[in-house]
């Protein structure tokens, strides 16, 4: 399984199978993942504006205002006459050259997650992690967790939240409330990260190798992890297929 490693503040991809260092985390992927995107960056070069006719513009009425900012109107008009000195009758008429309006030149560049993972966010990677999960299974996630953000459907006892896990002390539980499903179903399968020793049931009965077979069919089910060792456990994922 590979782990991809993001900044903490831009929740940017920094890298994939390294150790997360401070102020990052990780997610795990149980697969390879299928992103690309197209970004719009800049070439370190400027182009002359033009209008919606293709003609050139440039400032006219340029004045800085109070910030420092420069305030002018765009003109096609590459030249203007300066009458000089306001009030000045002897004043001669001079041809002045306008300054162009140039603008940051951008091209489009395309990049795959293989090529380079740095330019995706922690969202993008995740939707393709789920994308993945269902690519590879026979079934699809009706539900699927790794952010444990203790919304009103997850009920905790004993456990602690940190980033992208929950922390299950000895003797203590998980459950997640009602879940609604699209149709019944009697048969669940598990998406499960975690370190080894948690138990999982669905409605009560204990899964098995990620599975579990229900004495009904049903829409609705409730699932409970719970820690029955000595020592702490840490949850990462958790997503349920059919």
């Amino acid at each position: 399984m590979n782990n991809v490693v993001f900044e903490r503040n831009t929740n940017l991809c920094l890298g994939i199978n390294r150790e997360a260092k401070l102020y990052e985390y990780e997610v795990k992927l149980p697969y390879p993942i299928n992103l690309a995107k197209t970004i719009s960056e800049k070439t370190g070069e400027q182009t002359q504006k033009t209008d919606s006719d293709g003609s050139l513009l440039y400032k006219s009425n340029v004045i800085i205002d109070e910030f420092g900012n420069e305030i002018y109107e765009e003109t096609i008009e590459s030249y203007i006459y300066n009458e000089g000195e306001e009030n000045n009758e002897d004043s001669e008429l001079e041809l002045v050259q306008l300054e162009p309006i140039m603008i940051d030149e951008f091209v489009d560049n395309h990049y795959s997650f293989a090529e380079n993972c740095t330019v995706f966010t922690y969202e993008e990677v995740l939707q393709g992690k789920i994308e993945s999960i269902n690519n590879n299974s026979l079934t699809r996630l009706f539900f699927y967790d790794e952010d444990f953000d203790l919304n009103d459907e997850l009920i905790l006892s004993n456990c602690s939240t940190g980033d992208g896990m929950v922390v299950i002390y000895s003797g203590g539980s998980l459950s997640t409330q009602i879940i609604n499903l699209q149709n019944d179903k009697n048969i669940i399968e598990l998406y499960i990260e975690s370190q080894k020793g948690l138990v999982f049931e669905v409605n009560d009965i204990i899964v098995t190798n990620c599975r579990v077979k229900l004495s009904a069919l049903t829409n609705k089910i409730i699932i409970k992890i719970y820690n029955p060792t000595n020592k702490n456990l840490e949850l990462y994922a958790l997503g349920g297929l059919c």
